[in-house]
């Protein structure tokens, strides 16, 4: 059955409301090179304010599309994300705006990786530091 992006992520949104957390297969590369296209799934949960941290990758709502991306900076209440494979996109949203945050990332190959995991943390730092050179480290990561 495929349903429409609308309908899928309003059930999605349903879900985590009543405290669940859920499943999902990533479709998209904005999240590249951390998370892949059609073979990651990754678990979304409920969360608290004081969970969403510069690093932590979450689900929100803006301009009527449902976008998973990672959380770059706060500033008065204005919570700025950017896609890991975006050059110089963000979009700024309010707390209500943010659904869930990523709190599991299952590979194809069964491996699992926990996104408050150490080595998780480091790279997302890593990445967030490096943003300057972040087209390069692209481009590379795209030849691979």
């Amino acid at each position: 059955m495929i349903l429409p992006n609308s309908v899928f992520f309003r059930e999605i949104e349903n879900l985590i409301k009543e405290g669940d957390t859920v499943k999902i297969k990533l479709v998209g590369n904005s999240m590249f090179p951390f998370l892949r296209n059609c073979e990651d799934n990754v678990t979304l949960a409920p969360f608290k304010e004081s969970d969403l941290k510069r690093g932590s990758v979450a689900l929100f709502k803006y301009k009527n599309y449902y976008i998973l991306h990672r959380l770059i900076s706060i500033d008065n209440n204005v919570y700025t994300f950017s896609g890991d494979g975006n050059i110089g996109i963000t979009e700024k949203v309010e707390l209500k705006d943010i659904i869930a945050q990523m709190t599991l990332i299952e590979r194809s190959s069964g491996k699992k990786c926990a996104c408050d995991s150490f080595l998780w943390r480091l790279k997302s730092w890593l990445w967030l530091t490096l943003s300057p050179f972040r087209r390069y480290l692209l481009w590379i990561c795209r030849k691979l």
